[in-house]
């Protein structure tokens, strides 16, 4: 199964556990559950969600959104950086 939708760390405790089976009302989660994407017959699966990334310092310098392949980094000390995974995995060219 490839699931090209993007997805943050914080997804993946309530994603995980829905699969297990653990359930608590009381427990909330920042994250996403993604588990019925992870278990559908689908054998590719990428839906068009963005998500948002920031930089965890004291003084925020960066900020990123990222969609399917794509990448948009914004700093407020460079010009912004455009990245397609796709073609630049390692986000080397902008």
């Amino acid at each position: 199964k490839i699931i090209e939708t993007t997805y943050t760390s914080v997804d993946f405790a309530p994603s995980i556990l829905k699969v297990m089976g653990v359930t608590d009302p009381n427990v909330n989660f920042q994250g996403v559950d993604f588990s019925e994407e992870l278990l559908s017959n689908e054998k590719v699966s990428s839906k068009d969600v963005i998500r948002y990334v920031f930089d965890s310092g004291n003084n925020m310098s960066w900020a990123a959104a990222i969609m399917n392949q794509y990448r948009l980094v914004v700093s407020g000390n460079d010009v912004p950086w455009l990245f397609d995974l796709n073609q630049d995995p390692y986000e080397i060219y902008n």
